[in-house]
């Protein structure tokens, strides 16, 4: 960052606009000198003051900016323009301060405003959004500007005496190493899991342990088990899954003998129902024969309907087969020789009325002859009619058509007139919109700066939320880190209840003992304790005294107790230590989203809500701003859908005002075109009215119709009596032939009858049927005939089928006695029994085997996951205890302080440069390896080596001239390696307060020589001074003068 120009208006001494440009000296060293309180120091608090809304020194703040000199109406603003990246900002800000009221008398408090312009066109008007804008483009906020870039009156001191905890929070924004403090959180809450981990799969082995299923014969194995539950070793389990892999081998043999019984038990079972199958089969053949016997003399007896039935259907056979076709025959003929009979019968009646009707046909036919001479007349006169009809039809026409010409003239004229309108609208429309798209020329580049906005805005709220959603989860996790805790508390009274009862006991019994001892003390005789010879008061015994297993059972639990307390107390140590990790890492996150710094509160509790309630006004701020986004990128998206419809609308009326010219010209055309013809119909109408008789159509054509009507009745008339006469000529021919050929026909018909029917006869004769009568009752309708030859063939079938069975039947039985089944049926279900019980054996036995192959499996998998949980589990605290600086083999130094202490030493590099040219060799810097305490190390702080004397002591040891250089060599080896390390940040400026008073004249020397040097490498150092040395030295200076109407300056 690099000013341009500072304009001052209002502010401090400076009562009106005073503008400084600094174009002149943005490579070089200047100095800012003038009287005491002119106004030197307000330059650099003008300068913080339009950064940071704060001024250049910690003890001053933006509140008390506003000018005495300055009339009541003069505007209070500073208005920076600086360079950053090769790029132009302007910053303009202006504090809250008091001023007339506008109107009436009396003060009124005037808003503290803000204007961002970007280099792309934004302009921002949110303080809030401004100041977070600035951090993000500097780089640096506004305490980390004044250590690096901008030393002020009074803080030279702090540069080096700042704390290390000071120091690693400047590093961490400036290196950006937060990654690395997040790195350590995420290992400490790593290791956590993987205890917490570690504890749940220990339990669940010891849990399916205390599950596993052992049968009666395995008590040992389960009195084992129980043993390595409450041991609680995870190793010996190892050794244990062996013992539990013999008992599933144990199963297995058993299931194999109770295999071996069930496969000898089948097979007798198997015998005993072959033997039973064989008996039942023998009974059964016996009882099939005697039914068989049975069968076949019912069928005897039933022997005469059988041979009836078998008469009929031969009849019925020669019946159907030999005589019933010339009978139908026959009968045919008979129907066809009536039938016929009754057609002559209607053809004669036919022939009477034939003879009628050509009878009146000739009547009729010399009636229409008479009327021929009228018929030939009324031709002639219907032509003279229609002609005159057409006539008076086409000047009816021309008189329509001149009217509608007289009409379409009208509308053309209207149309042109309506078109010379239209084309006015439009030209005036055409010059409104086109100056309405003009004013829309740059709403795509608007739009673009909108949706970057939106976008920016977007990314934001995301981020905000992921950070709010941690949030919430960690105050989860602290809540219930809280109520832990509570229950530690209540452990802990446990174990002291239990401690003081062991106690109790341990102490009973110590008095047990000295009871015993007592107990066979002498009077006379010395004492093993003391060596007294009189006893006077002797212990005595107790009755309640525990025993010696008891003491040691009580003081077993208490120190299991505590071992257990221990035990979570330790894990509720490393449960707090990941959630302060992981808020440390979260807060590094929040801070680069919220405007102001938060307080830092020693209640972690206190400080995540801090931080909640931050990020709901955050989230506020983002949503406002966001919705205000959205606002203006909607309205942007209008404009440029407005600006497009006017792009749209503005071709088509133009092409509309070009396609208007040629419809101009076709109305015109065709207007010329209409008179023509109006002209020429209007001639030939007035020739068509000498032919007309006067008669309106109607007339005529009434007229025409009784004319045609009575042509076409005459004409009809006669082809009528033509027809009709023809008709019944060939009609009563028709009938008369049809009545020869009837009569032909009978002859024949009755022959062929007399023939069929003594063919009949002799067919019946020949099949055994003596008349007419006998055949009609020997046929059978074709249902009943299929009836009686079904039961026959039927009856037929059984009688052969009944005789082979009892043959078969007979031969199979010969041999065969009948035998008691039920004896060998008892046996077969004792058989049955027997099996049935070996195998609920065999499946108790294979349940058993299943649920302790289960549960080995379960063993086996919780073993081998709480090995692995062992493993990861030391793992992940030594990476954690490295990363924390907590690892017993490894400098204590967290692993952000030991990258941090990188960025030191460079910065102690290049400021031991400038200080050896300083000190002519005599100081350099070294950083300190060890803290006052140990476990307060941190890598980062700083002492100095003397080279006179080869001995390293304590900055503060310096004078106040040796710490001015030490300060001044600090700031510039920082401001050198921030510019080659940390990306984003650019610092090629420099600002100095005072401070060179310390020096002498050879250090004052030495101390410009460093400075002119940097100042050829492209930077700008700017120095206030009264100094007259420096006056002298330095030849480009601000000249500040203080008078009675405030300050001025002008460069020299």
């Amino acid at each position: 960052m690099k000013p341009l120009s500072l304009t001052m208006s209002a502010l401090g001494p400076y009562a009106r606009e005073t503008r400084i440009s600094f174009e002149d000296v943005s490579q070089g060293l200047f100095l800012i000198t003038g009287e005491t309180g002119s106004g030197k120091t307000m330059i650099f608090d003008a300068i913080m003051f339009a950064l940071y809304d704060d001024s250049s020194g910690t003890s001053r703040g933006s509140g008390s900016l506003r000018s005495d000199f300055a009339p009541p109406d003069q505007e209070t603003f500073v208005e920076l323009e600086f360079l950053l990246r090769s790029q132009r900002y302007r910053i303009r800000r202006s504090p809250r301060y008091q001023r007339p009221r506008l109107r009436g008398q009396g003060m009124t408090e005037q808003a503290a405003t803000v204007e961002l312009s970007l280099p792309d066109g934004r302009v921002m008007t949110s303080k809030r959004e401004v100041d977070a804008s600035l951090v993000d483009l500097i780089g640096l906020d506004k305490d980390q500007f004044r250590q690096v870039a901008m030393i002020a009156q009074g803080a030279f001191f702090d540069l080096i005496e700042a704390s290390s905890l000071e120091r690693s929070r400047i590093y961490r924004r400036l290196f950006n190493t937060w990654i690395y403090q997040d790195l350590e959180g995420r290992l400490l809450a790593a290791f956590s899991a993987a205890r917490t981990n570690l504890t749940t799969s220990s339990s669940q082995l010891f849990m399916d342990l205390k599950r596993f299923s052992f049968p009666d014969w395995a008590q040992d194995l389960a009195q084992e088990a129980r043993d390595l539950v409450a041991a609680k070793d995870i190793w010996a389990v190892d050794t244990f899954l062996e013992s539990l892999e013999g008992l599933a081998e144990n199963f297995k043999d058993k299931r194999e003998a109770i295999d071996q019984r069930l496969e000898v038990a089948r097979a007798r079972l198997s015998e005993s129902q072959a033997r039973l199958d064989k008996i039942r089969q023998a009974n059964q053949c016996l009882d099939q024969l005697e039914k068989a016997k049975g069968a076949a003399a019912q069928l005897e007896a039933q022997g005469q309907a059988h041979e009836a039935d078998i008469a009929k259907l031969d009849a019925a056979d020669r019946a159907a087969r030999l005589v019933t076709a010339p009978y139908r025959e026959w009968q045919q003929a008979k129907k066809s020789l009536e039938a016929l009979e009754g057609d002559l019968e209607e053809e004669r009646l036919s022939l009477d009325q034939a003879q009628a009707a050509y009878r009146k046909a000739l009547d009729q036919s010399r009636q229409v002859s008479d009327q021929e001479a009228q018929l030939q007349a009324l031709p002639g006169q219907m032509t003279a009619l229609e002609k005159e009809m057409a006539d008076l039809d086409k000047a009816m026409g021309l008189e329509d058509e001149m009217a509608g010409l007289d009409r379409r003239l009208q509308d053309k004229q209207e149309a042109l007139t309506q078109l010379e309108t239209r084309r006015q609208d439009l030209e005036a429309r055409l010059v409104q919109e086109e100056e309405r798209l003009a004013a829309l020329a740059q709403v795509d580049s608007l739009l673009l700066e909108r949706e970057r906005e939106a976008d920016k805005l977007g990314a934001r709220r995301e981020d905000l939320t992921r950070i709010q959603a941690d949030l919430e989860g960690l105050e989860g996790s602290l809540e219930a880190l809280t109520h832990d805790r509570a229950r530690l508390e209540e452990d802990l009274k446990a174990w002291r209840a239990e401690d003081e009862k062991a106690g109790q006991a341990q102490e009973a019994l110590y008095r047990e003992r000295a009871g015993l001892l007592a107990r066979d003390l002498e009077e006379g005789l010395p004492c093993p304790v003391c060596g007294s010879l009189h006893h006077p008061d002797k212990a005595v015994l107790s009755p309640q005294a525990p025993s010696r297993e008891e003491v040691d059972r009580l003081l077993e639990e208490a120190e299991s107790s505590r071992q257990a307390v221990d035990g979570f107390s330790r894990s509720l140590e490393v449960k707090e230590a990941g959630i302060k990790a992981d808020f440390k890492g979260l807060l590094v996150h929040a801070q680069a989203l919220l405007v102001e710094d938060l307080p830092d509160q020693p209640d972690l509790a206190d400080r995540m809500k801090t931080l909640r309630l931050a990020l709901l006004a955050a989230s506020d701020r983002i949503l406002t701003a966001c919705r205000l986004a959205e606002e203006a990128l909607g309205l942007a998206r209008q404009q440029r859908d407005e600006r497009d419809q006017l792009l749209a609308r503005i071709k088509a009326q133009k092409a509309d005002l070009a396609a208007q010219v040629p419809e101009k010209e076709s109305l015109e055309e065709a207007m010329g075109a209409l008179k023509l013809d109006k002209a020429r119909f209007k001639g030939e109408w007035d020739s068509l009215q000498g032919g007309l008789s006067g008669k309106d159509q109607a007339q005529l054509k009434t007229d025409l119709q009784a004319m045609s009507q009575a042509y076409e009745a005459l004409k009809e008339a006669g082809e009528k009596a033509r027809l009709e006469e023809d008709r019944a000529g060939k009609t009563l021919a028709g009938v008369q032939a049809s009545l020869r050929g009837l009569e032909r026909q009978r002859g024949v018909l009755d022959l062929e009858a007399k023939r069929l029917e003594a063919g009949f006869f002799q067919a019946a004769e020949g099949a055994g049927f003596e008349s007419l009568d006998a055949y009609l009752s020997s046929v059978l309708e074709e249902e009943e005939r299929l009836r009686l030859q079904a039961r026959v063939v039927e009856e037929r079938s059984a009688r052969a089928d009944l005789a082979r069975d009892i043959q078969r039947l007979t031969r199979e039985s010969q041999g065969l006695v009948r035998q008691d089944e039920a004896l060998e049926g008892q046996a077969f279900l004792e058989g049955e029994t027997g099996i049935r019980s070996l195998e609920e054996e065999a499946d108790r036995l294979k349940m058993q085997a299943a649920l302790t192959q289960t549960s080995l499996e379960a063993v086996r998998q919780s073993f081998l996951s709480a090995v692995q949980a062992r493993e990861e589990e030391s793992l992940l605290k030594d990476l954690a205890d490295l990363a924390s600086g907590k690892h017993r083999e490894a400098d204590q130094v967290s692993f952000e302080t030991y990258v941090q202490t990188w960025y030191f030493a460079q910065v102690i590099r290049q400021a031991n440069q400038r200080l050896g040219q300083m000190t002519g060799g005599r100081y350099s810097l070294r950083r300190t390896e060890e803290a006052e305490s140990r476990r307060a190390r941190t890598g980062l702080d700083l002492s100095v080596e003397d080279h006179w004397n080869a001995k390293i002591r304590s900055v503060s040891s310096l004078s106040g001239g040796e710490k001015f250089q030490t300060v001044l060599a600090l700031a510039l080896g920082l401001s050198d390696v921030v510019m080659a390390h940390a990306g984003g940040v650019e610092i090629n400026s420099l600002f100095i307060d005072e401070g060179f008073g310390s020096l002498d004249e050879h250090s004052l020397q030495e101390a410009m020589a460093v400075l002119q040097g940097l100042a050829e490498d492209n930077r700008m150092i700017g120095i206030i001074s009264h100094l007259g040395l420096l006056t002298q030295a330095v030849d480009r200076q601000l000249q500040v003068k203080k008078g009675d109407r405030g300050s001025s300056l002008t460069w020299a």
